[in-house]
């Protein structure tokens, strides 16, 4: 119990800050409990978990600041297991990896958030269609394959979301000839294969 309070207690330093150049946005590096760190963009404005504009966590302090470090403060830094505000997560660190969690019930629900933050905000969701929810071992029983079909600037998208209760798995249509099975089972089962 005294090493937890110990670990909360070293954790509300900050482990470095910096502005990026070009537009004065004040980034921070900041520990997190179990030796992890956070990669925060933006003033924080609170208390509340994070409170800063945009925020990744990463395994280690070093994953952290080698991510800052490599980060022109475009788009997204690399490297990352947990995006908080969107539940995106990352085995690994890995692009490839990525899946996406929700506590919400409504499965539908989750696949509306899981297309959104994967393909973009501007998708317009038009029809989920159930495609399948008999798969052989090893993947989960559970496991459930959906066909989405969105539009966005005057395009059509048709995108395969795999999901397992709280996890989606989002194969965009542009990565559905390039992406395999077993890359999808690994993201559904978080890591474990």
């Amino acid at each position: 119990m005294i090493d937890l309070l110990q670990e909360l207690l070293d954790t509300s330093n900050i482990i470095t800050e910096c502005s990026l150049i070009f537009n004065h946005r004040q980034i921070t590096v900041e520990p997190q409990i179990g030796r992890r760190a956070r990669l925060c963009i933006g003033p924080k404005d609170g208390i509340y978990d994070g409170g800063y504009d945009d925020m990744w966590d990463y395994l280690s302090w070093n994953a952290a600041l080698q991510a800052l470090d490599r980060w022109d403060g475009q788009g997204e830094p690399d490297g990352w297991n947990r995006h908080f505000p969107t539940k995106r997560y990352r085995i690994d660190g890995r692009k490839d990896l990525e899946y996406i969690r929700s506590e919400h019930d409504d499965v539908e629900v989750q696949i509306k958030h899981a297309i959104k933050v994967t393909c973009g905000q501007d998708r317009v969701i038009a029809d989920i269609q159930l495609v399948s929810q008999h798969f052989p071992k090893p993947f989960p029983e559970s496991t459930k394959e959906f066909i989405v079909t969105s539009d966005c600037s005057r395009s059509q998208w048709i995108d395969h979301v795999y999901h397992y209760l709280d996890r989606s798995v989002v194969v965009c249509m542009n990565d559905l000839h390039t992406t395999e099975l077993a890359n999808v089972l690994q993201r559904l089962k978080g890591g474990d294969v």
